[in-house]
């Protein structure tokens, strides 16, 4: 009896709901029945394509079915979109502000991006946005910090010792007018309110940006060096102390720090490689016996040493120092780990595209010195990309977003494995 109940109000919340179904897709519809009063609710779930976010609907609140409709909940902003009147209401806080924050409310400015003016300005929040955020329900743990929703719950449902401790304040959002709904348009537009909301007002609050997450599950990195585990006995020369701080410094932090700090684990050697192998070459010459019969000839083999050795660039350097000191097998290790990835391009937010690491075909006989040499291209374009703004052949960039330190990780994985070993390839082993 009580499923059937369950599911007639699901199928009366399709019906009473159709418009902000449509406008929302992936949200999905259960029922819950109250134990002790035998009342059976809707609940939508996945609300901004948010698992952590759900909204309870009774047949008689017409109020919240009414504002449902009119809204788009845009996955990427704490926000509610007002389709009718083309505002976009971003979710900011029922709590009183700090002193700090208090001047920001009530600013308003005009801003005109591709010849088109939005009104911006902080201010009261509708009751649209306080009848959704009434009947919400946070889920388990959030990453969007439940979508801003929880002060706005708590304020519904105050005490009179808050009111009278001050807890909460006047509902503020920050509201877009003029906003015809375009996903790439509005992110331009947010990121463009950002920078001056920040330029003008260093303390200034600003839009949200939920990442989007890539469409690749990626596994983690290889936990043990090799099938033994951990070695009991470990014999060690000492090790270079730079060479330590890099790679202690590269777990822990940011993750585009953590493939910096490896990078340059491997850059500090590659330079002294270098210098080193011309060094050697150097001393062939000017070592053979006949050395004075033809010092023209010597001069020359110098010369030409040490041209290779300044004209050489970076990228050249990093891929005949990894090509001659890191073993393929160990980079293959971490590839199988997640060869989906590594076998289609890993495009970034930005343009910077990194060519597959290895082909439809590839295995670890066949990856080998031109999966390594490849393994060090891809590496340098990454930190090209980072460290100057745009890669300096591709003149493509990697932005600092969530979504690109995802696509980052399955890389500093194997870049980790590379420095890993030029940390003992230096000390002589």
């Amino acid at each position: 009896m009580a499923e059937a109940i369950g599911d007639q109000v699901i199928d009366w919340a399709k019906k009473a709901l159709r418009p902000f179904l449509r406008n929302n897709p992936g949200i999905r519809i259960d029922s819950l029945t109250l134990r002790d009063s035998g009342v059976t609710f809707a609940v939508l779930y996945n609300l901004w394509t948010d698992p952590s976010v759900a909204n309870i609907v009774a047949q008689t609140n017409t109020d919240l079915i009414t504002a449902l409709n009119a809204v788009y909940l845009p996955p990427r902003y704490s926000a509610i979109y007002h389709r009718r009147t083309r505002k976009m209401e971003v979710i900011w806080t029922a709590y009183a502000l700090p002193e700090d924050q208090r001047e920001a409310v009530g600013r308003e400015f005009d801003l005109t991006v591709n010849g088109v003016e939005h009104h911006c300005r902080f201010g009261a929040s509708s009751d649209r946005l306080l009848t959704i955020a009434a009947h919400s329900a946070p889920i388990g743990v959030s990453d969007s910090d439940f979508r801003n929703l929880r002060s706005f719950l708590s304020y519904n449902e105050k005490t009179e010792e808050e009111e009278k401790l001050g807890t909460f304040g006047e509902p503020i959002s920050f509201w877009v007018e003029n906003v015809t709904w375009e996903d790439e348009k509005i992110l331009e537009l947010v990121r463009h309110i950002n920078f001056y909301l920040r330029y003008y007002d260093a303390e200034s609050p600003v839009v949200v940006i939920h990442p989007q997450k890539p469409g690749v599950k990626v596994k983690p990195r290889t936990r043990y060096f090799d099938a033994i585990g951990f070695p009991p006995k470990i014999d060690s020369p000492p090790l270079d102390q730079n060479l330590l701080v890099l790679w202690g410094a590269s777990f822990g932090t940011t993750r585009s720090a953590n493939f910096l700090n490896f990078y340059r684990t491997i850059e500090y050697v590659a330079l002294e490689f270098s210098q080193e192998k011309a060094r050697s070459e150097i001393t062939d010459i000017i070592k053979q016996p006949h050395v004075r019969s033809d010092l023209d000839k010597a001069s020359r083999e110098v010369l030409q040493a040490m041209r290779t050795l300044t004209r050489q660039r970076e990228q050249d350097r990093i891929k005949a120092f990894i090509t001659e000191t890191i073993s393929p097998n160990l980079i293959w290790r971490e590839v199988s780990q997640n060869e989906d990835f590594f076998r289609a391009p890993t495009v970034f937010e930005g343009g910077l595209a990194i060519e597959p690491l290895i082909g439809p075909k590839d295995t670890e006989e066949t990856f080998l010195k031109p999966g390594v040499e490849r393994f060090a291209t891809s590496i340098t374009e990454l930190r090209n990309a980072m460290a100057h703004g745009k890669d300096t052949v591709s003149l493509k960039t990697m932005l600092p977003t969530a979504y690109n330190f995802d696509l980052l990780e399955p890389w500093i994985n194997l870049v980790a494995v590379a420095a890993g070993q030029v940390v003992l390839f230096e000390a002589g082993h």
